[in-house]
């Protein structure tokens, strides 16, 4: 994780950097864990390490997938359901099926 990479680069534990930033172990052990933490917690972080806080947070919350990931589908809405059967339409055609 980030945060660990920084703080191992600097030669702190994690109760020195706990320290430095004014929040608890528990805190350090959360984020270098991968887990979120409040926005005041990556400011303390972000001023410990003199980075911006902005970057910080896109840097520990971006998501790994690209756009190409996604699959786009057609939006669909469900219909009244007629005979046990559920009319699917496009979500462009509102209009009551006639047949």
């Amino acid at each position: 994780m980030l945060i660990r990479k920084h703080r191992e680069d600097r030669g702190i534990s994690q109760e020195q950097l706990a320290e430095a930033a004014g929040l608890s172990l528990r805190t350090i052990q959360r984020v270098e864990a991968g887990h979120r933490v409040s926005y005041a917690s990556l400011r303390a972080l972000a001023a410990t390490f003199e980075i911006n806080v902005d970057l910080l947070e896109q840097e520990l919350y971006a998501m790994n997938n690209t756009k190409d990931d996604y699959i786009e589908r057609p939006l669909c809405i469900m219909g009244e359901a007629y005979s046990g059967a559920t009319i699917i339409r496009p979500f462009g055609s509102l209009r009551p099926d006639t047949t």
